[in-house]
């Protein structure tokens, strides 16, 4: 998938997340589509993506290579680490565990879905 798919997907989660929201009990799912968003938009802010062998930005060691890439004065590598952090260390953990409730999940999607969206907006700057 080049830069510009993985553009759209990170949209398309965002839009799926906005969706189920509206659910009842679709915590995990909402907290995973952040993930699968963040995942997504990293590929597409990724300079190197699809230009040369890369590893998906799924895990720690492969989304700080990327973060050290994409970190510019807007997004800096200290703020990609928290979205790593948040949006896998949290997130991606209550997908499987459940673990967050009340305002600690509401804080956590909202800081990720920021996230997010500044990642995005960095991707469409860099795609040509």
């Amino acid at each position: 998938m080049d830069r510009a798919r993985h553009l759209e997907s990170a949209r398309d989660f965002l839009a799926a997340l906005a969706v189920l929201e509206t659910i009842p009990r679709q915590s995990q799912a909402v907290a995973e589509m952040v993930w699968g968003a963040t995942v997504a938009a990293m590929s597409a802010a990724d300079p190197e993506h699809f230009a040369s062998h890369h590893f998906a930005p799924n895990q720690r060691w492969s989304f700080l290579q990327v973060a050290q890439r994409i970190a510019n004065p807007g997004l800096t590598l200290s703020e990609l680490e928290h979205c790593l952090n948040n949006n896998q260390g949290l997130l991606h953990t209550h997908f499987y565990h459940g673990n967050l409730e009340g305002t600690d999940f509401l804080l956590s999607v909202s800081d990720g879905v920021s996230f997010v969206s500044r990642i995005i907006t960095l991707a469409e700057r860099s795609i040509p």
